[in-house]
């Protein structure tokens, strides 16, 4: 179990300075129609809970671990979920995200967002 003050890790690292945390449970649907009256018709495959992630400025050795594991293929998350009231763990990957420079000669870069998105449903 991560400490309480801790929003989100990947692949047990810690993700500081987290300036902005948020989940968007998005849902899935299947075979979805409406018909001429307007209501739906569908089957739901599940929620899955995309967070977005803002960090704030970050020195150049954090930006270059932030890289390592943003750029994987797939990742272990653990994050705070408030419906469950508890730590979750959950594979996912990251969108597409995009960093700048802030003061090179000092080695510090602009606060970034990046949204990761899961790999399978809620559960």
């Amino acid at each position: 179990m991560i400490a309480s003050t801790i929003l989100v890790r990947i692949d047990s690292t810690e993700i500081t300075p987290l300036t902005s945390f948020s989940i968007e449970p998005n849902k899935l649907w299947k075979e979805a129609n409406r018909n001429m009256n307007g209501d739906i018709r569908a089957t739901l495959i599940g929620v899955f809970p995309k967070l977005s992630l803002e960090l704030g400025y970050t020195t150049s050795a954090q930006m270059k671990s932030y890289r390592a594991l943003l750029d994987q293929d797939n990742m272990s998350v653990q994050f705070w979920d408030e419906k469950a009231d508890a730590y979750k763990t959950a594979d996912y990957y990251a969108g597409n995200y995009k960093y700048g420079v802030f003061l090179k000669h000092r080695g510090l870069y602009e606060p970034f967002t990046v949204n990761l998105i899961p790999i399978s449903k809620e559960v």
